[in-house]
């Protein structure tokens, strides 16, 4: 791939997974295993894939939207902030508007509030696939975030 000569997809058919969104003691904002624990959704070379003939790198959206919520994880705990915090915050913002998730959350009760249940079960793709693809990508072709160029990452 060329210039702008490369799909807007990577062509791969999803399957259907539930998912039911519940608070949990993982993937913390403030612990000592929060690193540890959001470096772990990434595949080996970080989900970046060489495609074409020539190898040329691309980043899959879903491992961008993760490494945003990375950082931003990583601001709010440093209380710092940047032009690529600033990126990451409306990145997710449009790609969440993007989706329109027309699930239906009922609202209840809580402590005198009226809030929404969250934990309502989904139907949503299965992003388990998108992570065995990279992964897969990853070995075929020694795919490595540090051998994308000095400094390449999502951003």
């Amino acid at each position: 791939y060329v210039g702008e000569d490369f799909p807007d997809y990577y062509p791969i058919d999803l399957g259907d997974v539930s998912l039911t969104p519940e608070n949990t003691i993982h993937y913390q904002i403030f612990s000592e295993d929060s690193e540890r624990e959001w470096l772990s959704v990434y595949p080996p070379g970080g989900g970046f894939l060489r495609l074409g003939d020539e190898g040329r790198p691309f980043g899959l959206a879903l491992f961008h939207q993760m490494h945003c919520l990375m950082r931003i994880r990583r601001a709010m705990e440093t209380r710092t902030s940047s032009d690529h915090v600033h990126h990451c915050f409306n990145y997710l913002r449009q790609t969440i508007m993007c989706e329109a998730n027309p699930t239906i959350e009922p609202v209840i009760p809580i402590l005198g509030r009226r809030s929404v249940n969250a934990e309502i079960p989904r139907v949503c793709k299965d992003w388990t696939q998108v992570y065995a693809l990279a992964q897969e990508n990853w070995q075929a072709n020694g795919v490595q975030a540090r051998d994308l160029g000095a400094g390449y990452e999502y951003y």
